[in-house]
C-alpha cells in the first residue's frame, strides 16, 4: 500500500488469535486498506454487520473468518472493553434493514455506545472509544507489512461506495463485496 495519510493509526497490531473472537468483543474492520473499509462487530462469538444488501446477524465468527482467510481480505480486529451484551446488539439490529447513505455500516456501532453526532467514520469512533478508555488490543489478518492504520476518506466516498453496491445487488457474500 502506498504511503498515505492515515485517519487513524494503530500503535501495535498483533497477529490474530482466532480463539479470542469467540470470547471477546470486537469491532471488525474489513478491507482495512480500502476506502472506505467495511465495519462489523462481534460479541460472544457471533458476528453482526449492516450491509448494502441486508445484514448479518448472529453469524458464527468462524464462518466469517473462513471467508476472510479464503479471500485474503486485509482485516483489523479491535478489541473493545465494554459492558454491552449480545442482547443489546440484537435489539439494535432488529430494527435495521440494510445500509444506506444515511445509515452506514457504522450506524449500529454508534447506537451501541450512544456516540456524538460528529462521529461519522470508523476513525472517529475509534478516537471516541480511545478517549473513553474502551480500546484494548488490536489484531490483524492478511495486512501488508507497511499497514499502519485506516486511510483517510470522506463521507462522500462512503455514500458513493454504498450507491455502487446498491447497483450490484444480489451479491450475498460475507463480508461486504469488493
Amino acid at each position: 500500500m502506498e504511503k498515505s495519510i492515515y485517519d487513524f493509526s494503530f500503535q501495535e497490531i498483533l497477529p490474530l488469535d482466532a480463539s479470542f473472537l469467540k470470547e471477546r468483543t470486537f469491532i471488525w474492520i474489513l478491507h482495512a486498506n480500502k476506502i472506505p473499509p467495511h465495519i462489523g462487530f462481534s460479541i460472544d462469538g457471533l458476528y453482526f454487520s449492516l450491509k448494502s444488501n441486508g445484514k448479518d446477524e448472529e453469524v458464527p465468527v468462524n464462518k466469517v473468518l473462513e471467508v476472510l482467510k479464503k479471500s485474503k481480505i486485509q482485516s483489523v480486529f479491535v478489541e473493545i472493553e465494554d459492558c454491552i451484551t449480545k442482547s443489546d446488539v440484537a435489539t439494535i439490529f432488529d430494527f435495521l434493514q440494510s445500509a444506506s447513505s444515511e445509515m452506514t455500516c457504522l450506524f449500529p456501532l454508534k447506537k451501541l455506545w450512544d456516540v456524538p453526532e460528529n462521529v461519522i467514520k470508523i476513525a472517529d469512533l475509534l478516537r471516541f472509544l480511545e478517549r473513553n478508555k474502551k480500546l484494548r488490543k488490536v489484531f490483524g489478518l492478511h495486512l501488508e507489512k507497511d499497514f499502519e492504520g485506516i486511510p483517510y476518506y470522506t463521507m462522500e466516498q462512503i455514500k458513493s461506495r454504498i450507491e455502487f453496491l446498491n447497483h450490484v445487488k444480489g451479491k450475498k457474500h460475507l463480508p461486504e463485496s469488493r
